[in-house]
């Protein structure tokens, strides 16, 4: 049986591993200018291993989804481009 409880229609998500828990703050990281820039987000449910993001980001903005944890503010990074099919 499924119950659902909660729906959310266009909920802006990230999986978990792009978020940063601290406490009871909770952020990711947005890349702007080549740089990972910490970012404070307000977590909604979770589903599985993606949250629903509340509050913080906005449709377009690029999160760097793996190892967010080992990240720093400022760090200079680099975005790979997608393997041609």
């Amino acid at each position: 049986a499924k119950i659902t409880l909660q729906e959310q229609k266009d909920a802006l998500t990230l999986p978990a591993a792009a978020v940063v828990r601290q406490g009871k703050e909770a952020f990711c990281y947005r890349l702007i200018g080549g740089k990972a820039t910490k970012t404070p987000i307000q977590l909604g449910i979770k589903v599985a291993d993606d949250f629903e993001i509340a509050n913080g980001l906005n449709d377009g903005d690029t999160v760097i989804l793996n190892k967010a944890s080992a990240l720093k503010d400022g760090q200079a990074v680099e975005q790979l481009k997608p393997a041609a099919k």
